[in-house]
């Protein structure tokens, strides 16, 4: 791809391979003409025949099949549904150079869809890894300054380039961004900005004065960063109309090619999650052995009736209802070094949504995690952490030298990991914290299951992301597993008038979980 340009304006050209591989952003407040820009960054990159990704939420793109070959999932325009295969999906995108357009303009959760999608998206480019970007539009209600960020699309901001992911984010608003992601930007595109805390967000790309100029820019006019040249932009014009100025369209037919590409996707769709805003019934997955059954349940439950209320005195609740669901968990398989070349031991670990380890050695328990509730390690922790997996401990000032980042660098990715819970101090040396006793020498047994999928009382578990915990937490293992597990639960509900007392109880061996 080396010499290959993209062509944003006249003689500014960007390298394809900055934008196929590297992260950056168009900003600008409404009306500054940001989309108006992806959309001749697109045109350039169909022009080249270089597949790549939009997440559409609002259905402004598809004016780009009047002139090129593409595939548009969802939309009153979509070529597919998004129920469909994204996995199968993407992999037709990148070996038939067909750029996707995913259209949730018509559904409500769209942040589920974008974890979908970016998943089977990472999936595929660990197998593949070829470059192939996504462009995010109206970036800022997927990645929140506050709130809960898009966990998929944070793990492609900082490690996606690894796998050839590259990731250009727009938004209006740059101050409400999370700063761990508009951090990872190293070129941009910034127009028209007034809104002081906006400003302030993009002032870590410019000088002073290019920031006065920011606020003055007319639409269809931004400053660059990271691109190797200055002054301002002026973009040039679209060859296909802009979609939120011309809603109706004559579609043009598609190629022979395309149409063949289409047709195979038509029949491969998800068989876990309907997108369009409602659960599929079923799904099929692995679940560990219920050994309990209901009667079992509500005679322990007529047992637990009684509680003692101290304003009231004794009195006896009813049971309301008894309801079998299930928790979704990870589970992994880990090799670990055993101390001999060559050698090493298999362990078997599972996480939940909650990044809570879950042991089943006969009980069934629940721990704590070093990183329960915590989502963000920046790469250098990685580094560290994968330094001292050998077991001998180090000091800041050797840490630094061996990985070139410093010692006070070191000494601050310490003190994360260890609020993290995952370094101990022994002396001036730092040591990995054992998490050993939280492994299993077998794996737990499973069974196949159909489950409502509207019964999962926890959110949908990553495998992807859990895996890039489980390397964190032991850094020295190699995986060889990593699936989806589900554990039948009972939720039991207690009704003291209008008082409701619930509890949840495993149906593998019968504990309250807490």
């Amino acid at each position: 791809m080396s010499g290959v340009n993209i062509n944003v304006s006249e003689g500014k050209n960007v390298p394809a391979q900055t934008i196929m591989t590297g992260r950056g952003c168009i900003i600008g407040q409404s009306g500054s003409g940001k989309s108006y820009l992806a959309g001749v960054i697109a045109e350039e990159l169909c022009r080249l025949k270089l597949p790549f990704c939009i997440i559409d939420p609002e259905g402004e793109y598809f004016p780009l099949r009047n002139a090129f070959q593409l595939i548009i999932a969802g939309g009153a325009k979509g070529d597919v549904g998004l129920d469909v295969d994204f996995h199968a999906l993407f992999k037709s995108s990148i070996q038939n150079s067909l750029p996707v357009i995913i259209d949730m303009s018509e559904i409500d959760r769209k942040d589920d869809v974008l974890n979908s999608v970016l998943s089977e998206l990472y999936l595929v480019e660990e197998e593949l890894t070829t470059p192939y970007p996504v462009i995010v539009e109206e970036a800022d209600k997927f990645i929140p300054q506050k709130g809960r960020a898009n966990k998929m699309l944070e793990e492609i901001a900082v490690r996606g380039r690894k796998k050839g992911i590259g990731l250009m984010i727009i938004s209006q608003r740059p101050a409400n961004i999370d700063k761990n992601v508009l951090s990872q930007c190293s070129y941009g595109f910034i127009g028209k900005l007034v809104i002081e805390n906006d400003i302030g967000a993009v002032s870590i790309f410019f000088q002073r004065q290019e920031l006065k100029d920011i606020a003055g820019h007319n639409p269809g006019e931004f400053s660059s960063f990271g691109l190797g040249f200055t002054g301002t932009v002026h973009m040039k014009p679209m060859v296909t109309p802009h979609g939120g100025a011309t809603p109706r369209l004559q579609r043009q037919p598609a190629g022979e090619k395309l149409a063949n590409v289409i047709n195979e996707l038509k029949t491969k769709t998800i068989t876990a999650t309907a997108i369009s805003g409602e659960k599929k019934k079923v799904i099929d997955v692995l679940s560990l052995p219920q050994n309990v059954n209901e009667d079992d349940i509500r005679e322990y439950a007529t047992s637990r009736e009684k509680k003692e209320f101290l304003l009231f005195g004794k009195t006896v609740e009813s049971i309301d209802s008894i309801n079998r669901k299930f928790i979704s968990v990870v589970l992994v398989g880990i090799r670990l070094p055993s101390g001999r070349k060559g050698e090493y031991t298999e362990r078997y670990l599972m996480l939940d949504d909650r990044l809570r380890f879950v042991v089943f050695d006969g009980k069934l328990r629940f721990y704590e995690g070093p990183l329960a509730g915590e989502s963000k390690l920046l790469n250098e922790d990685y580094d560290v952490l994968s330094l001292l997996a050998d077991g001998r401990g180090k000091k800041p000032n050797e840490i630094g030298e061996e990985l070139g980042m410093g010692q006070r660098a070191a000494l601050n990715s310490l003190k994360r990991l260890k609020l993290r819970k995952l370094v101990v101090y022994k002396g001036n040396k730092s040591f990995l914290r054992d998490y050993g006793s939280n492994l299993m020498s077998e794996r737990p047994r499973t069974v196949p299951v159909s489950a409502d999928a509207s019964l999962i009382i926890n959110r949908r578990v990553d495998e992807r992301i859990e895996k890039e915990w489980t390397r964190a937490i032991f850094p020295s293992s190699v995986l060889f597993d990593c699936e989806r597990v589900l554990i039948p639960v009972y939720e039991i509900k207690f009704r003291h008038g209008d008082r409701i007392r619930m509890i949840l109880v495993d149906a593998v061996v019968g504990r309250v979980i807490n």
